[in-house]
């Protein structure tokens, strides 16, 4: 199996002659198996387990502003380029009511942007948080790298408790 981080980009290699361990492989009369074998080629057999990681984010500015006069942008950046499928969002609370910052654009990059439009009963005088344990939520979709390694979704701690609504 193949474990996290484990890469092989110019093909496995097969062990010649079996390797038995300590172990035995012996015929129905008791003959002691021939072990020896043609490899084969696996020269293009390539091992990716290295997972595309969310480095960075890039929230809005900590500020106080007004319902239903601004569109928020917020941005995940990955290590690697990721593929993105359905509408994955950036969940956020504001005043105790959960809201998405939906996806927008960026499959086939390392920058995921995904946006949120104030709406006119938003209010959080103590500033807005990050939910969903701090993750990304999927909503059905899927964020992948180029050999369909799915995306951690940890935002890390974004902080956003200097946004404020009015």
């Amino acid at each position: 199996s193949v474990a996290l981080n484990d890469e092989d980009s110019d093909g496995i290699a097969s062990s010649y002659p079996l390797q038995l361990n300590g172990g035995t492989i012996r015929s129905s009369l008791g003959m002691d198996a021939d072990l020896s074998f043609t490899p084969p080629n696996t020269a293009s057999i390539n091992i990716d387990g290295n997972i595309p990681d969310i480095t960075s984010t890039v929230v809005p500015n900590n500020s106080v502003y007004d319902t239903g006069d601004v569109t928020w942008t917020f941005r995940a950046n990955f290590d690697q380029v990721v593929t993105v499928t359905g509408s994955p969002r950036w969940v956020i609370d504001i005043g105790g009511t959960i809201r998405y910052a939906t996806y927008a654009s960026g499959s086939g990059t390392t920058q995921l942007v995904f946006t949120h439009t104030i709406q006119t009963n938003d209010i959080d005088l103590d500033g807005i948080s990050v939910a969903n344990s701090g993750n990304l939520d999927l909503n059905g979709g899927t964020i992948t790298d180029a050999n369909s390694n799915p995306a951690t979704l940890s935002l890390g701690s974004p902080v956003v408790s200097g946004i404020i609504l009015t």
